[in-house]
């Protein structure tokens, strides 16, 4: 055998070699695919091959909400019924009792002593005119009965509060007051002349009013 010849002879060993080894593989593939159910029949003929398909992918849906729990209602609150109003009804008035008007108490007149006229009576008048009060007409009525006969003089003074001519004034005003008045009593005014001083003949301190008071005066003269 040559040289060439050799090396064919070893090489087609290897190629035996190779085909066994590949028959084996393929045997035991056959098996393999017999035991997993792949493989021929009872009946002889062979299967037909398993095509693996893949299984359909599902859309993702997602899972439902839990339906919400259900919320009790809350029970209705009974109806308030509102009490009545309790109106307070005010008591009738009882008709005001109507006194009878309570007589004035008589003024006190002071006593008139005749024989000092000349030195004053006192003769209240409303302050700053020649208006009589009521207790000044009281006073002369009582003077009236010490004029009995003859003429006279009715002098008016007053104090010094105020102006000294309107003090005179005032004390004319006043002495003519005088007259009119026994004149609306009867008395003959003829007989009676008014003569006004202002506050030019004071009997009393005119610093204070307790010596003011008898300075406003209206005096009675008996004239000859």
């Amino acid at each position: 055998m040559t040289r060439s010849e050799a090396r064919t002879a070893e090489a087609w060993r290897g190629y035996d070699s190779a085909a066994l080894i590949i028959a084996l593989l393929g045997l035991l593939a056959l098996l393999l695919l017999w035991w997993m159910g792949y493989g021929p029949t009872n009946a002889g003929c062979c299967a037909a091959p398993v095509v693996a398909t893949a299984p359909a992918i599902q859309p993702m849906v997602p899972p439902p909400a839990p339906a919400p729990a259900p919320v009790a209602a809350p029970a209705p609150e009974p109806a308030k019924i509102d009490t009545p109003a309790v109106v307070a009804v005010a008591p009738t008035p009882e008709p005001a009792k109507t006194e009878p008007p309570k007589a004035a108490a008589p003024a006190v007149v002071p006593a008139v002593d005749c024989g000092k006229l000349v030195e004053g009576v006192s003769v209240q008048f409303v302050t700053g005119s020649a208006a009589l009060t009521p207790e000044a007409r009281a006073v002369l009525d009582r003077t009236l009965d010490c004029l009995k006969d003859g003429r006279y003089e009715v002098d008016g003074h007053t104090d010094n509060v105020g102006n000294s001519a309107a003090n005179q004034k005032l004390s004319e005003a006043r002495a003519n007051a005088v007259v009119e008045y026994f004149r609306s009593k009867g008395f003959d005014a003829q007989r009676l002349t008014a003569v006004g001083f202002g506050d030019t003949r004071p009997i009393a301190d005119n610093a204070t009013a307790e010596g003011r008071a008898p300075n406003r005066r209206i005096a009675i003269t008996r004239l000859p």
